[in-house]
């Protein structure tokens, strides 16, 4: 039986190591800054395509969740808390405290001259924030969940406008993505909420959705699973 378990959920071995700062940064910088760089850096199970496995699937949901949902608290939901939380990664780099990814490139060089790629923070956010919701909303129609309510897994109320988080329409061209307001709830939050709606099969939506094995029955293993017991999240 291959459950998700959350010690199954092995991290991959950093690209870099961050510097040891000599002194207290000079501006608002932790760990949990040093933790959301990650979301600036290569990472692997991307992109999502029709062949990727349900367990690489989850596996990388479970890491933007880890990620994602602890930065947007971060930067307030705002285009502005992302910009001025990127000013403060460049010192970070500067200052030897974290290391300079070699992907996305976050800094160019050209004839000598080394110089910040703003819009590579956008970009990549972006970009995940994107592949996030096509996991869900992939996961969510393989167990069954028709259209309306997968519309309505994000709430149906706008979140306000986020300039800074682009996606490619169908010609080619970037606009801004059209977020439900609660986009970058936890998964489990969503599905608990989700799961009122099926009175008396909560536990069963939450295993279905975790559960890359759909031929196990709920009871087989549900309290193993760290991300599928709605009383433990």
């Amino acid at each position: 039986m291959d459950f998700i378990k959350q010690e199954d959920f092995v991290k991959e071995e950093e690209e870099y190591e961050p510097g040891i700062p000599s002194h207290v940064p000079p501006f608002p910088w932790n760990d949990e800054d040093t933790k959301s760089t990650m979301i600036f850096r290569d990472f692997g199970g991307l992109p999502i395509e029709p062949a990727t496995s349900v367990v690489i699937a989850l596996r990388t949901l479970i890491r933007f969740d880890e990620l994602i949902v602890p930065f947007e608290r971060k930067i307030n939901h705002s285009d502005d808390g992302l910009r001025d939380w990127r000013e403060n990664h460049k010192k970070a780099v500067d200052l030897n405290i974290v290391g300079l990814p070699g992907y996305p490139q976050l800094r160019t060089c050209h004839q000598g001259i080394s110089t910040w790629n703003d819009k590579a923070w956008e970009n990549r956010y972006s970009y995940l924030v994107e592949q996030r919701r096509k996991i869900i909303d992939k996961r969510l129609t393989q167990i069954g969940i028709k259209k309306p309510m997968r519309e309505r897994f994000f709430r149906q109320e706008p979140e306000h406008p986020r300039r800074a988080i682009l996606a490619h329409d169908s010609s080619g061209r970037l606009r801004s993505i059209k977020l439900r307001c609660d986009w970058w709830q936890p998964v489990n939050v969503l599905l608990r909420r989700l799961a009122r709606q099926f009175p008396g099969r909560s536990d069963e939506i939450f295993y279905k959705f975790w559960n890359p094995s759909p031929g196990l029955r709920c009871e087989d293993g549900i309290d193993e699973l760290r991300f599928v017991n709605p009383r433990r999240t």
